[in-house]
């Protein structure tokens, strides 16, 4: 008689998303206009990276999290999004513009920054490890935030508001 070998399990509906950490921008770690400006660009990818794998290290590298309750708030919603080897699909976000950017030195030889940014969040949604559905991720329109850094040999991110919403 033969016996027949049971058949491999399906492949998962969303296949898991890739392990490579954003690489820091050449010009972010310098105190100037554009430094701060390739830093917020790495945070919104540093962003998209830590919802869909659970890893914040690239994030904790810009963001100041004793100082950024904004930071902080979203640290713990992407740890809450990927708990368990849950991660995002699609959902994400794209940096459309920056603008006035400003570098002020400042007596102790550091540095403090503002930038403004527009981006926007695609639609996606959450799944199993295993890549079953959990639940849609709503886009969001382009929204307006103004952020405010500082720097000591690096840029991290202090603070954040939202200054327009998206409609």
């Amino acid at each position: 008689t033969s016996t027949s070998e049971p058949s491999p399990p399906p492949p998962p509906a969303h296949p898991l998303p890739p392990r490579n950490p954003p690489p820091l921008p050449d010009a972010a770690p310098k105190p100037t206009k554009g430094g701060l400006e390739a830093t917020v660009r790495f945070e919104s990818d540093a962003t998209n990276y830590a919802q869909r794998t659970g890893d914040l290290a690239p994030l904790k590298r810009v963001y100041d999290l004793t100082r950024c309750k904004v930071c902080a708030s979203l640290a713990a919603q992407f740890e809450n999004l990927t708990s368990n080897g849950r991660y995002l699909v699609g959902a994400s976000y794209t940096v459309v513009s920056v603008s006035g950017a400003t570098v002020t030195p400042s007596e102790d030889g550091k540095f403090s920054g503002v930038i403004e940014l527009s981006a926007k969040r695609d639609a996606g949604r959450q799944v199993e490890p295993d890549g079953r559905f959990i639940q849609e991720i709503e886009a969001d329109s382009t929204s307006k935030f103004a952020l405010a850094l500082s720097f000591d040999g690096a840029w991290r991110i202090l603070g954040s508001r939202v200054t327009e919403v998206g409609r």
